[in-house]
Parts: C-alpha cells; structure tokens; sequence
C-alpha cells in the first residue's frame, strides 16, 4: 500500500487549518468562562469554525495529496485540545459532572499515547467511533452552550460511553495489528 506524502511545509494548508482550532480554543475557552448569553454565542460561532477547519483539513490534504506525518499528529491533537479545553471549562460554568470529564481526558491521552507507539510499529488509523466520537462532542458542546442545554447534558452522557468505547477499539486494532507485526 503506498501513499502519497508531501513535504511537510509551512504552507500546508490542512496542517494550517488544524493549528487554527488550537488557537481557536483560547477564544472560546473565553467566552465559556465569562458565560453569558452573548458570550456563549460568540463561543457556539466559534466552535462552528473549528468544526469547519477539522472538516476541511481532512478533505484539503487527502485531496490535494498534502497528508504528512505531522497533519496526522496535529489534526487528532487539535480536537484533543480543542474538546479538553472546553470540557474542563464547562465543568465550572455548565456544571457538567467532572468525574466524566476526568474519563474523557484519560482516553484522550490513553489514545495519543498509543498513537505515538504505534507510529513506529504499525498504522492505526482513525476509526468510524473515533469520528463520530468527536461530530457528537461537537453538538453536545453547542447544546450546552445553548437554551438546550438539558439535551446537551443527556448527549454529554451518550458522548461519554461513546468516547470510552471509540477509546477500547483503537487498543484492540492497536493489539490485533501488533500481533500481526511484533
């Protein structure tokens, strides 16, 4: 199987595109923290954008052939950033359950880490729980951030179970495939 892989670039748009959702994360931690209404638009406006760049940079360099080995690092460690940030502000401000962010935040580095392991030995891609993991994430910060905010609470619950589960499927690919490749 073999991939086409640029020269990782300064002018890489996807990877541009992922670094501006980390970026973007400070504005909306903000507007989070300060919890208004008008702040909390502000902040479901800019999640909306980062969501488009996450979107984009994924179709960007699978279509222009720009996939390097950094945009497949920054682009999970972007939505890493990105949903972490805003889960342990939300904590304060929405006053989501901080057992269930703790649980998050551990899959999240339990998965990178085995990500980075896994560079060397075997590719372990993203799953289709991984990415679905992260789409409803993305609505349930905007229904908590919203006059819906009970559904967002109801989804952050789903959201959980589903970030556990897309977690347990990235270890066994990782421990199916390494069998395979010792």
């Amino acid at each position: 199987m073999q991939e086409n892989f640029s020269k990782v670039s300064r002018n890489n748009l996807p990877n541009i595109l992922s670094l501006s959702r980390i970026f973007l994360t400070i504005p909306i931690v903000i507007c989070i923290y300060i919890n208004t209404d008008f702040s909390n638009i502000i902040a479901m406006l800019l999640v909306l954008a980062a969501a488009a760049t996450d979107v984009l940079d994924g179709l960007i360099a699978r279509r222009m052939k720009l996939i390097t080995d950094v945009g497949k690092f920054l682009d999970p460690l972007s939505d890493k950033i990105l949903i972490c940030s805003i889960f342990i502000t939300m904590i304060e401000t929405i006053h989501i359950p901080f057992w269930a962010v703790i649980l998050i935040i551990v899959r999240e580095l339990a998965v990178t880490s085995l990500r980075s392991m896994a560079v060397q030995k075997v590719v372990l891609e993203a799953k289709w729980a991984g990415k679905w993991k992260t789409a409803l994430q993305l609505i349930c910060i905007l229904l908590l951030l919203s006059k819906f905010k009970i559904y967002g609470l109801y989804l952050f619950y789903l959201v959980v179970i589903l970030t556990l589960f897309s977690g347990a499927m990235y270890f066994i690919s990782y421990f199916k495939k390494y069998d395979k490749n010792p």
